[in-house]
C-alpha cells in the first residue's frame, strides 16, 4: 500500500496483525510526502495473507486503517 500526503510531514507507521503482533515499524523522522509498504516484515520475510492493522502517527494525530494482504496475488486491499 502507499500513503501520499499533501505536504511534507514526519510520520511513523506500524503494521500489526489483527491480534496486535507488530510485524513492521517504519520510523520516518525526515520530512516526506509518501510511503510504500512492500509486504515484507522487519525480518525480511513476506507477510502472510490476512488482515493487518496500519497505525500512522503524524504530529498530534493517529490514524488507523485495516488492510487485507492477498498472498496469491501479492496485492494489498484497503478496507
Amino acid at each position: 500500500f502507499a500513503i501520499i500526503l499533501y505536504k511534507n510531514s514526519s510520520f511513523d507507521i506500524e503494521i500489526s496483525t489483527i491480534n496486535g503482533k507488530k510485524i513492521s515499524i517504519f520510523p520516518t523522522k525526515q520530512d516526506k510526502k509518501s510511503f510504500t509498504w512492500d509486504g515484507y516484515t522487519d525480518y525480511g520475510k513476506r507477510a502472510g495473507k490476512g488482515l493487518y492493522i496500519v497505525i500512522i502517527r503524524m504530529d498530534t494525530h493517529i490514524f488507523t486503517q485495516k488492510i487485507l494482504l492477498s498472498e496469491s496475488s501479492l496485492k494489498v486491499i484497503t478496507i
